[in-house]
């Protein structure tokens, strides 16, 4: 499986490989970065959507959402989602799968990848972890 920084790698390639279909959106700090802005990770959501097609209705698109590697030691959760973003972008940029298409077209699915990032990476590390990394009033 991926590191949490392969991840985060390979997510900030497709946004940069497709540039209409996907955005990698920093939406916060992992509990270590808000404790000490030189430790810890940002949280992204990697969003897949057409960009160039708006709902004729004046609406949002609706939204799929999808927080994956909770637990530390959920290393396929993580691995699916990003996965799971590639299937679509593949299946829209080949132009053979309807549903992909349609998926894009007139959704936005939003991909936390690593919901966990400080817990996954002492899991790498070896540690038999599965919360996050905050150890304060004995939750760890």
């Amino acid at each position: 499986y991926h590191t949490v920084e392969e991840t985060y790698e390979q997510a900030a390639r497709l946004a940069e490989d497709y540039p209409d279909l996907v955005e990698w959106v920093d939406v916060g700090d992992s509990w270590e970065k808000t404790n000490d802005s030189t430790k810890g990770y940002d949280i992204f959501v990697l969003k897949l959507t057409q960009s160039n097609i708006q709902p004729t209705d004046g609406e949002n698109k609706p939204k799929l959402f999808l927080s994956c590697a909770i637990h530390a030691r959920e290393y396929t959760t993580a691995e699916f989602c990003l996965r799971f973003g590639m299937h679509l972008l593949d299946g829209y940029v080949s132009g053979n799968d309807a549903d992909s298409t349609w998926i894009l077209d007139h959704h936005e699915v939003h991909l936390m990848l690593i919901t966990n990032p400080d817990g996954r990476k002492k899991a790498e590390e070896g540690t038999f972890w599965r919360k996050n990394t905050n150890n304060k009033n004995g939750c760890s």
